[in-house]
């Protein structure tokens, strides 16, 4: 039994089931054969020997029956879809289908212990039970519950219409003692065909009306179930395309920093060689030492192209100026103004994969500022107050068209872009940022712009 799990409960459907099955125990109170008056209309019957009376009172019957059981039948149903159940990962049906089994016979015997009153537990009843079952074990889990239910209600109206036909007087239908009268005082009136015309008919429209309707939910259900494969397939292909393009985009940059790291490590060979023939405490032999501390900088900057996790630490002074300099030529460069106020702090990342996630941050800032207006986009760096271990606060803001808060969760995501672009831009800093032990977070107010905040690890070298 210990691989028997419950996977999943819909607490909704499950307070909604347990409500109606409560509220069935209270319906022999609510509705009844005497605030129905069918006994009045049978014996109305009698007096004028009218037999469309007859029909009129088992049609009151039908109504009133499928009124006191629709409660505990839909409850019963609503709490077998409530609950998900699984046998070593495998959903089992079954057992749902065995829920409903024991929920509606028990509903039967409370209310004849509670009103002394015998509802028949005939064909009609094992009919609809044996529906629900097959109901159960049909997957239509992506239809909306309301669809369903209005099918089971028609079951349940269409099957009531068995109790009342005087040719199911030899079957277990039928047997309750309301039921019964109105087929005797039919058959002493002449008018079992009337009533068996009229109740067959309107039983093959209802219950043909519910099969069609299941039919229906079964479509609709396979139609979403090709969507949600669709989706897959496409997202896959998707990530598999990204992967391709990442793998490609890998290689391309293994030959390119091949193809740079080559001459420079001549010239960092050459430059070692012309500083051993410099003499001491000479300016040539400083500027050479310059010479070599850039290029070893540019080496490193290199290596971090290619490789993502590795990192260097350098004062948020230095990233300012770099990004600087980046963005010097570009179409927004005006627009962009920073304001430091820890320049001599410092910070562990990937130099060069960082630099490129504040651009992507400024260009989105950019490509959000609405015509006419004057635009301004502002990179602002300090020490976040609210942690106590003194993380570092970079943060892009700008004024510009503001991001909707349906969306605003889904900026982070692969492929995701308002500008039919690739959809990389935001992905690749969220990676970054975590590739860096880092978090960001974007705030927006439609009409009045947006915010992104990066929080940096400060590097251990600022308490050394």
């Amino acid at each position: 039994m210990s691989n028997l799990k419950i996977k999943h409960i819909d607490r909704r459907n499950l307070a909604i089931g347990i409500s109606l099955v409560l509220l069935s125990l209270l319906m022999p109170n609510l509705v009844n054969v005497q605030n129905f008056q069918i006994y009045e209309i049978l014996y109305q019957s009698i007096a004028t020997q009218e037999r469309v009376y007859i029909i009129y009172a088992a049609l009151k019957l039908v109504a009133l029956n499928a009124i006191r059981c629709i409660p505990h039948y839909v409850g019963a149903f609503f709490i077998g879809e409530a609950i998900e159940m699984s046998y070593k990962g495998k959903p089992v049906a079954f057992l749902r289908a065995l829920l409903i089994c024991t929920i509606i016979p028990i509903v039967y015997f409370l209310i004849g212990q509670i009103y002394h009153i015998r509802y028949d537990f005939g064909g009609p009843a094992l009919m609809l039970i044996a529906m629900l079952v097959m109901l159960e074990k049909i997957n239509f889990n992506l239809v909306n519950l309301s669809k369903k239910t209005l099918m089971v209600i028609l079951m349940i109206i269409s099957l009531q219409f068995l109790d009342v036909m005087p040719d199911l007087d030899e079957l277990p239908f039928g047997r309750g003692e309301t039921s019964t009268d109105i087929k005797v005082i039919s058959h002493f009136m002449g008018a079992d065909s009337y009533l068996q015309f009229a109740a067959t008919l309107l039983f093959f429209l209802l219950f043909s009306g519910s099969i069609l309707m299941c039919k229906l939910i079964l479509d609709e259900n396979n139609l979403r179930q090709m969507n949600e494969i669709k989706e897959q397939n496409e997202k896959m292909h998707t990530k598999q395309r990204l992967q391709a393009m990442e793998e490609r985009t890998q290689q391309e940059l293994r030959h390119l920093v091949h193809d740079l790291k080559t001459p420079l490590t001549s010239a960092q060979a050459l430059v070692s060689v012309v500083k051993l023939s410099c003499p001491q405490n000479n300016r040539e032999l400083e500027y050479l030492t310059r010479v070599e501390n850039s290029m070893d900088h540019m080496s490193s900057m290199i290596s971090e192209v290619l490789y993502e996790n590795r990192r260097s630490v350098v004062t948020t002074e230095h990233i300012i100026r770099a990004l600087l300099a980046q963005i010097s030529n570009a179409e927004y460069a005006t627009l962009v103004h920073t304001c430091n106020s820890v320049p001599e702090i410092k910070v562990e990342v990937n130099e060069i994969r960082f630099l490129r996630a504040l651009i992507n941050l400024i260009e989105n800032s950019y490509y959000a500022l609405e015509p006419g207006r004057k635009g301004d986009i502002c990179v602002l760096v300090t020490l976040d107050a609210q942690n106590p271990n003194g993380d570092v606060c970079f943060q892009v803001k700008d004024n510009g068209k503001g991001i909707p808060a349906e969306i605003l969760n889904s900026i982070w995501e692969d492929g995701f872009s308002t500008r039919n672009s690739h959809g990389l831009g935001l992905s690749f800093v969220h990676q970054v940022v975590e590739q860096n032990h880092g978090t960001i977070e974007m705030t927006s107010e439609v009409g009045k712009g947006s915010v992104a905040t990066i929080l940096i690890p400060e590097s251990e070298e600022n308490y050394a």
